[in-house]
């Protein structure tokens, strides 16, 4: 059986590991976004970024992949 009981550790642990994730694969967008356009690729401002949906449904779902893969692992120990 796979230990899905919530822990201090584990949560937080997925929430942070997400945020940087998110962090990382918006770099890489917007670094995509620099190369095509030439360096004219507008700024968004945090509070576009954080109601866009895309950057949304990645967090969570790299939120959720962190705290599934712990718990396989908290299973094998």
């Amino acid at each position: 059986m796979v230990n899905f009981k919530p822990t201090l550790w584990k949560t937080i642990i997925s929430l942070v590991g997400g945020f940087l994730i998110d962090i990382y694969l918006s770099s890489i967008v917007k670094i995509e976004c620099l190369l095509a356009e030439g360096g004219s690729c507008p700024q968004s401002l945090w509070y576009e970024h954080i109601f866009n949906p895309v950057p949304l449904i990645m967090f969570v779902v790299t939120t959720v992949l962190i705290y599934l893969i712990w718990s396989f692992i908290q299973k094998k120990l």
